[in-house]
């Protein structure tokens, strides 16, 4: 019995020791940095640019990365990305990426169908971030290094920091292609240029069920939608200036640095069978600029700043939803709220007629911390 014990124990060490039977060595593993996806109008089909990080002389936990690039076209992606299969990145290898680049013209084209493919191919990595290239494809492999150095780096701290700062949420690949057959999954992408060696963020896409939903936001209102979601990670600075012919007040500028969000949601019946839902926003910040001495800022003058502040948010937010509901595109999740909180209600409403119709009211409170003298942010 101990014999036959001792010789299942060895067979068990042997079996975990040899690994997967389709696992990868590491020196021949092709990292790819970028995956760029386009329209190609001449040929009527895509082209798929692929810049691959290999690594040279592998092993003692040290590598030199090599980068190239490989061009594929084809009538669709998965056609396109099967031509590796006669290349040396070996069949569907070249899909397992740290980030996935759409140009506007693909992903205002039915994106989801071409990508659906990537759940079922292998070594494919779909929890990477999907990401909207203003410009063409070209214009970002052809200024690549010949290593992971910028702009690619450059490229994937940019995208990181866009989530982390708050700035935008990533979304998967695997979220984008689910979202497709959830009726309530609507999410903005944004949309990135490369322009003088920098990054930069233009405003997002919107998206119902993994389509395009035809307009988009613009930076400032990108910025409301976050506030209203309640995401507040990053600290955000923010920089502006307000206005009021009341308080006589011109071209007041403003910066503050946020602490915090809160945000809650309230539906309650309309004049007529249609909801009106609120979405009140707490916002605490410290302000650094706000167009007064900030050493000796007086409580009286911070009330009518929040409220002008607090005013100027909401116009702007408002603006945000009427592109929304333009677009038919529940981006603030108004939908799964009252499905979740009212089913009665939810029930009595057939939701991608009504949503456009629906009052949607964003309210600010604003609240400056630090009114008794500057505190310096750190």
């Amino acid at each position: 019995m101990r014999r036959a014990a001792a010789s299942v124990t060895i067979v068990t060490i042997l079996l975990l020791l040899t690994g997967c039977w389709d696992r990868l060595p590491l020196r021949d593993l092709q990292m790819i940095d970028v995956i760029g996806i386009d329209q190609d109008e001449k040929e009527q089909g895509v082209t798929v640019d692929l810049i691959v990080t290999s690594l040279k002389g592998a092993g003692k936990g040290q590598g030199e990365p090599i980068a190239e690039r490989t061009t594929l076209k084809g009538p669709s992606v998965i056609e396109a990305v099967g031509k590796t299969e006669y290349m040396d990145q070996g069949p569907f290898l070249a899909v397992n990426t740290r980030a996935f680049l759409m140009s506007e013209s693909f992903a205002s084209d039915k994106p989801v169908e071409e990508f659906k493919f990537l759940l079922h191919a292998p070594y494919t990595s779909i929890n990477t971030p999907v990401i909207v290239y203003a410009g063409k494809m070209v214009e970002l492999v052809n200024n690549k290094s010949s290593n992971r150095q910028a702009p690619i780096e450059k490229l994937h701290n940019f995208i990181k920091s866009l989530n982390s700062n708050g700035v935008i949420n990533n979304i998967s690949m695997h979220e984008f292609i689910s979202s497709a057959d959830e009726p309530l999954e609507d999410y903005p992408l944004p949309v990135v240029r490369y322009h003088e060696s920098k990054f930069q963020i233009e405003g997002a896409m919107l998206f119902h069920s993994g389509r395009y939903a035809g307009k988009q936001i613009t930076n400032e209102q990108l910025r409301m939608l976050m506030f209203m979601l309640g995401v507040d990670q990053g600290r955000q600075r923010i920089t502006g200036s307000v206005s009021d012919s009341k308080s006589g007040l011109q071209d007041i500028t403003y910066g503050f640095s946020v602490k915090n969000v809160r945000r809650s949601v309230h539906t309650q019946k309309g004049t007529d069978r249609l909801p009106m839902v609120t979405i009140r926003v707490r916002l605490n910040i410290n302000v650094f600029d706000i167009g007064d001495n900030i050493d000796t800022l007086k409580p009286n003058y911070a009330v009518v700043m929040e409220k002008l502040l607090g005013k100027q948010f909401e116009q702007e937010a408002a603006g945000m939803i009427r592109t929304a509901q333009q677009a038919n595109c529940d981006v603030l999740g108004i939908g799964k709220h009252i499905k979740a909180f009212h089913p009665k209600l939810w029930k009595s409403l057939d939701w991608r007629k009504d949503y456009p119709n629906i009052t949607i009211a964003p309210k600010f409170d604003i609240q400056i911390l630090n009114t008794d003298g500057f505190e310096q942010f750190q």
